[in-house]
């Protein structure tokens, strides 16, 4: 699935990408985001996201200062591939929701979790992901290519999010060995523990190799380069991407 971020001030809701200054960091397994914006005088966002430790997923989180009561954080999710337009239906909480495809078949629940409850929920169409203001009211069902919209009051901070998914080989290309395990709900319960772990886990990449060089560009790409290895690894096999194309597929290039 897919994750974005946006501001909610008033009557004015900007998704953070369009926030006219933005610093974007990469760290060994984990992105940092900065955003401000003059429209928003005093406010800072950041955000930082990683994958799962232990499931099959991604969680962030965010922390803001200079915020004024009645602001909220929007939390945008959509299903796999949102641009294809698939049936989904989706079952949300204060501080959770599913997609469950239509048909429904076996492991491919998607499950998502937030650290503090949601305000309301809407549904915003995958083609106007650009427009927050064309998210609408949820009360009909999840129309096909929507994504959930998450309201959340910013007096919870810091916040956090996970986005989780079975570990299941999508049929076609070769396959050496089958990996069909359901998504243990457990693993992703508390968000704020799970993105602990998973920064952990990208923060234990960055120390496994030093090198030092008279060349500063090599000395941090090849400690990078851990948690790019360990991204593509799928035990026990190595895949072809690390976000998308997570398919085994024997003598392709991996490196």
């Amino acid at each position: 699935g897919v994750m974005d971020f946006g501001f909610q001030r008033g009557g004015q809701r900007v998704l953070l990408q369009h926030f006219s200054h933005r610093v974007r960091s990469y760290r060994g397994g984990a992105m940092l985001w900065e955003f401000a914006d003059a429209q928003f005088p005093g406010l800072k966002i950041d955000v930082t996201g990683t994958t799962l430790a232990d499931a099959n997923g991604v969680t962030a989180r965010l922390e803001t200062q200079g915020t004024q009561p009645g602001d909220n954080a929007v939390l945008i999710f959509y299903p796999p591939d949102p641009e294809k337009g698939r049936a989904v239906r989706s079952q949300a909480s204060v501080n959770s929701f599913e997609f469950i495809r239509e048909p429904n078949s076996p492991l491919t629940l998607v499950d998502g979790r937030l650290s503090a409850p949601a305000d309301r929920w809407e549904q915003l169409a995958y083609n106007d992901r650009e427009d927050l203001n064309k998210a609408v009211p949820l009360a009909s069902g999840l129309k096909p290519g929507a994504g959930l919209v998450a309201f959340v009051p910013l007096a919870n901070q810091p916040q956090f999010a996970v986005l989780a998914t079975a570990d299941n080989d999508a049929p076609g290309f070769g396959r050496l060995v089958l990996r069909h395990e359901p998504l243990d709900l457990e693993k992703i319960s508390d968000p704020a523990k799970a993105f602990t772990a998973g920064l952990a886990r990208a923060n234990d990449f960055a120390v496994r190799v030093k090198v030092s060089t008279p060349d500063p560009y090599l000395n941090a790409a090849l400690p990078a380069a851990v948690a790019g290895s360990a991204g593509i690894f799928v035990n026990p096999t190595f895949v072809h991407g690390g976000s998308n194309w997570r398919q085994q597929q024997p003598g392709w290039q991996r490196f």
